[in-house]
């Protein structure tokens, strides 16, 4: 018996902690996909390591995708920062300033919450 006391002390901790993980990442989960173009800026220090440093461009935005079909420019950042492996960020450097690439972040875009990174597109593949 108290074996079984402790086991079941010992995991309540474990269980609060994944409920509340949980419930922090499913606004998240749930959110609409939006995506908004880039661009490379900078193009002195683009790559910091293997971080390319991306500034999103409203212009090639389509803002359909937002309610009122306006975009929320004051609930992203202006810049953003991209992890890129080492083989990928020198392709994805060329791609970038080529005239007429798309480049695009697409984000998870909760009602309450500050918009997360899901994913990197250039030419609309995923890197």
């Amino acid at each position: 018996m108290k074996k079984s006391i402790s086991i079941l002390l010992m995991a309540i901790p474990s269980l609060v902690l994944l409920g509340w993980l949980g419930m922090l990442y499913f606004p998240y989960i749930s959110a609409p996909k939006v995506t908004i173009a880039v661009s490379g800026y900078d193009p002195r220090d683009l790559l910091s390591g293997h971080y390319l440093n991306l500034r999103l461009n409203w212009d090639k935005t389509d803002c359909k995708q937002f309610a009122d079909n306006v975009c929320p420019k004051e609930r992203f950042k202006e810049n953003y920062r991209y992890y890129l492996p080492a083989e990928e960020a020198k392709t994805a450097e060329k791609d970038i300033f080529e005239q007429g690439t798309n480049a695009f972040l697409e984000f998870s875009f909760p009602a309450k919450s500050e918009p997360l990174i899901k994913n990197f597109y250039i030419k609309k593949s995923p890197l």
